[in-house]
């Protein structure tokens, strides 16, 4: 006996789109935050009296190097790949621990990220958008899109075929 589980809504699919989308766009952010800091250290005014004080150019290159994985899980999740949720999800993390870090350098972008990356671990942790499709095999990563707009077609053709059914014996 096989279970039914329901396909994801279009708002748990868009949901992981718009966060493949947001963890390109900070990953592109997080570098250029990265090069302005490798670029030149006083940049980034200091607090003083900082627990975790570390050079500026030091979390430059965190930055830059953080925010290049970031976007490029970020074009793996549009793809489609499955396991680019989860990478999504640790990354997603890395970034906000990094930014929460890097609070007394640049505090309001610094909340501004951690923001956007607990989004983009919400929209990946929806329910129901990564599982393995029964139809067609999967061959590599198909595109989000392309899968829900077979199933958003797959469920228009049912009422017309049962319709046609109908009419056919007579009812």
């Amino acid at each position: 006996m096989t279970q039914y589980e329901p396909e994801p809504s279009g708002w748990a699919m868009g949901g992981v789109l718009f966060a493949g989308a947001l963890m390109i766009l900070i990953g592109i952010l997080q570098g250029i935050a990265g090069i302005a800091a490798i670029a030149d250290d006083g940049f980034f005014v200091v607090t003083r009296n900082y627990v975790f004080d570390l050079d500026p150019s030091a979390w430059g290159w965190i930055h830059l190097l953080l925010g290049i994985v970031v976007a490029l899980a970020g074009f793996f999740l549009i793809a489609g790949r499955v396991w680019a949720g989860m990478v999504a999800i640790v990354l997603a993390t890395l970034s906000a621990v990094a930014n929460f870090f890097f609070i007394p350098y640049y505090p309001f972008w610094s909340i501004l990220m951690v923001a956007l990356d607990v989004w983009v671990i919400w929209a990946v942790t929806r329910p129901g958008v990564y599982r393995e499709p029964s139809w067609p095999p999967e061959r590599g990563g198909r595109a989000l899109l392309a899968r829900h707009a077979l199933t958003a077609s797959r469920r228009s053709a049912e009422p017309a075929a049962s319709r046609a059914h109908a009419h056919a014996s007579g009812a």
